[in-house]
């Protein structure tokens, strides 16, 4: 009898995953639809299923252009195949062709909507791009399928050329990947071809500066292109009543920051402060920072809140913009935003100092070292940028012909007497939020988007609540969980953060028992903090 009603169990649910994508492969779908049959996917954890929608979202509610047309015939027989045979094991067989065909889809460029349709351009994968350099690349997978158009992997391998010298790379190149940007860091190795690098990335919206945190005479720079995306994606900002948009490709990070820490943020950063186009709204305890970045320039932006990332198209509007700015967009909810444009904005400030060229040319062209060079997983696969508490700063040794150990860090400032709560996140959003919950329960919170980080984080030590979220893009949620509840000793109270009942069991199986559901609800975070020893949270 439990056999039947299983097997009934699963062909209804069969039937309304049917359900569910069905109007996804009728030949128009709405925002709505595609979100819905997203939520399906991921509740599910297909989440090849859920990349291929999401690399669909950008086309909703307009005809599908044709070139998607075997993508989603290919789409359509599987769903056809789960509902026959009542059995969402076909999806999930299919799951790795699911994820092949969001890369082919992402391999494809689009003209903006209009009588024409879509069209394809030609296009060139990273790894053929690349073909012959070292590489290091933190989702292998992605980018075995991702592809670049062909200028835009010309530009690439001609800049990384020009640092790399006649040598080509000395070590691997550390490759980052998401749905707009793929990132390249590199260790110059001929500084005179810094400029050129600068020039030929130009011609493509690239980028190249050094790598966020580090000065420029690390010799450790970043590359950064576009990747080929159906229409341009800005993120969303309000500033002084005024909506912006800033085209994805050129930010850099976003940070949270105290108010009257933001010139702490910009010496922290090696960025000025840029003017807002539009006066700052009142006095907000803390502000959104945006790190951007045109060509070698970079700058922080100062904002009263962010929106969000939003894919828009060009909008013809007589209204005059703020601060004279010319081009508008609209989104699909029907928003129009004036466009910041980076290059105009950061063209007033003067070019970084780039490497010495007579410094020791030996130090940089020295052999691998024991340890390979490598850079925290800092970001989600759909998110290019990382929100976090505002950082302290760092103070970087000038370089030596040889390693020393790190002198130890200063002692904190005395108004560090709050409790301290790690949260190891990768949603942003989900960070942000719970970061504002527990500040106003009295903790002095320090937020990560990854594994590694975090558990650098843990080795500060201090902590008296680590939050940390089951799935990370650099760890397994079993694994990542067991390998926390080892780290964490004495008293510290470890809160996993989950999703539905498959993170409670990974979490309870890992000896974690203090848990807190997504997304966040204040009155149970409340109730989970008056349960900790001593109440850390309730003197807030």
């Amino acid at each position: 009898m439990n056999s039947l009603k299983r097997s009934s169990d699963a062909r209804e649910i069969a039937h309304g995953i049917g359900e569910v994508l069905a109007p996804v492969l009728e030949p128009r779908a709405s925002s709505l639809e595609l979100h819905a049959a997203r939520e399906v996917a991921q509740m599910l954890a297909l989440e090849g299923l859920d990349q291929l929608l999401a690399a669909l979202e950008p086309h909703a509610d307009l005809p599908w252009p044709r070139e998607l047309e075997a993508v989603l015939d290919r789409l359509r027989r599987n769903v056809r195949r789960c509902v026959e045979q009542g059995d969402v094991e076909v999806l999930r067989g299919s799951d790795a062709e699911f994820a092949a065909l969001a890369g082919e889809v992402r391999a494809l460029e689009w003209s903006p909507a209009g009588a024409s349709g879509a069209r394809a351009v030609h296009s060139v994968r990273i790894a053929d791009a690349l073909a012959e350099l070292p590489i290091d690349a933190r989702d292998p997978d992605a980018v075995s399928v991702a592809r670049l158009t062909a200028p835009v992997a010309a530009a690439l391998r001609a800049a990384i050329e020009w640092l790399s010298g006649p040598g080509g790379p000395r070590r691997a190149l550390d490759l980052d990947l998401d749905d707009d940007v793929l990132e390249v860091a590199c260790r110059v190795s001929d500084p005179a071809g810094i400029r050129a690098a600068h020039a030929v990335l130009a011609t493509v919206g690239g980028q190249i500066g050094p790598r966020p945190g580090e000065p420029a005479r690390s010799g450790r720079w970043m590359v950064r292109v576009p990747v080929v995306t159906a229409r341009t994606r800005y993120l969303m900002i309000d500033q002084g009543g005024a909506q912006l948009a800033l085209p994805w490709s050129a930010v850099l990070r976003v940070l949270m920051a105290p108010a009257d820490e933001i010139e702490r943020a910009a010496r922290a950063h090696d960025a000025p402060l840029l003017l807002p186009l539009v006066p700052l709204s009142g006095s907000a305890a803390e502000r959104p920072l945006v790190l951007l970045a045109s060509g070698l320039l970079r700058g922080l932006f100062a904002v009263d809140r962010l929106i969000w990332r939003l894919t828009a198209e060009p909008h013809a509007t007589r209204e005059p913009g703020p601060a004279g700015l010319e081009r508008a967009v609209r989104t699909q909810e029907g928003d129009v935003y004036w466009v910041v444009e980076p290059a105009r904005l950061l063209a007033p400030l003067p070019l970084p100092p780039l490497i010495d060229v007579a410094t020791k040319r030996e130090r940089i062209e020295e052999p691998p070292a024991e340890v390979p060079t490598q850079v925290a997983p800092a970001r989600h696969v759909l998110s290019a940028i990382e929100v976090t508490p505002l950082p302290r700063p760092v103070t970087h040794a000038a370089p030596e012909a040889k390693p020393e150990p790190l002198a130890p860090e200063p002692p904190a400032p005395a108004r560090s007497t709050r409790p301290r709560a790690l949260i190891i996140e990768d949603s942003i959003m989900a960070r942000v939020f719970l970061t504002r919950m527990l500040d106003a329960r009295g903790f002095e919170t320090v937020g990560a988007a990854g594994a590694a980080d975090g558990q650098r984080e843990l080795a500060r030590g201090g902590w008296a609540l680590v939050c940390a979220d089951v799935e990370l893009p650099d760890v397994r949620g079993g694994e990542w969980l067991r390998t926390l509840a080892g780290r964490v000793t004495g008293e510290t109270p470890v809160v996993a953060l989950v999703r539905d009942r498959h993170d409670r069991d990974l979490a309870a199986a890992a000896g974690i028992s203090r848990m807190l559901r997504k997304p966040f609800d204040e009155s149970e975070l409340i109730g989970l903090l008056a349960q900790l020893p001593g109440r850390a949270g309730s003197d807030g």
